[in-house]
């Protein structure tokens, strides 16, 4: 749906759609609703990458052709010890 076509969608249900003030505070419009709710719908939970296939990729990569040559050395040091 465009933007257009939203907000005389917007038009027509205000009316039914809007809440009342009231002595101890003032309704959000319905405009200021919808403008919060884009907001909340932009962005999401899931990343397109979880934490744990970066990680997956950095071992693979240190354990292979990233790999310096005195990483070996400092791991038998550290198990050793």
């Amino acid at each position: 749906m465009d933007a257009a076509a939203f907000n005389k969608l917007l038009q027509l249900i205000t009316p039914k759609i809007a809440q009342q003030n009231t002595v101890l505070r003032q309704c959000i419009s319905a405009e200021d609703r919808r403008t919060l709710e884009t907001l909340v719908q932009q962005g999401g939970n899931r990343t397109a990458r979880t934490p744990q296939e970066i990680r997956l990729e950095f071992q693979e990569y240190f354990n292979s052709s990233g790999a310096v040559p005195w990483q070996q050395q400092c791991y038998k040091l550290y198990y050793v010890i």
